[in-house]
């Protein structure tokens, strides 16, 4: 029988797991902002691999809005937190890659873990 994990745990996993496939594929992150092609514009791959794209991504992050709908948020609430988590992943991202988190002394994983905890807090209200 499959265990079934709370919508905190599954808004967690989901959170982290986007946060760590970036971290380990800074290639794929390049490629969904468009890095090399002309710096941090929407220059696009095509209209049917754009598509394809975004569709991809909404697909990884849609299981964030889902347990925040599942811990009570109200759909415009978990998609607000949706684009929260994956500005806030993608910033880290950014540090992480560019070198630039040493700066500061600090772990993008653990301050993504910070951050999605803070934010499953806030919904349940712990």
């Amino acid at each position: 029988m499959a265990r079934t994990r709370q919508p905190a745990d599954r808004l967690h996993a989901a959170a982290m797991a986007f946060f760590a496939f970036y971290a380990d594929n800074p290639r794929d992150l390049d490629l969904g902002f468009y890095l090399f092609r002309g710096g941090m514009k929407p220059a696009g791959l095509g209209r049917e691999r754009d598509e394809r794209l975004n569709t991809a991504l909404a697909a990884a992050l849609r299981p964030i809005a889902d347990a925040a709908e599942a811990l009570g948020a109200p759909a415009e609430a978990a998609d607000r937190l949706t684009v929260e988590v994956f500005a806030h992943a993608t910033g880290l991202l950014l540090l992480l890659h560019t070198g630039r988190i040493r700066m500061f002394g600090a772990s993008a994983p653990e301050l993504m873990e910070a951050y999605v905890r803070d934010r499953i807090d806030r919904l349940t209200g712990s």
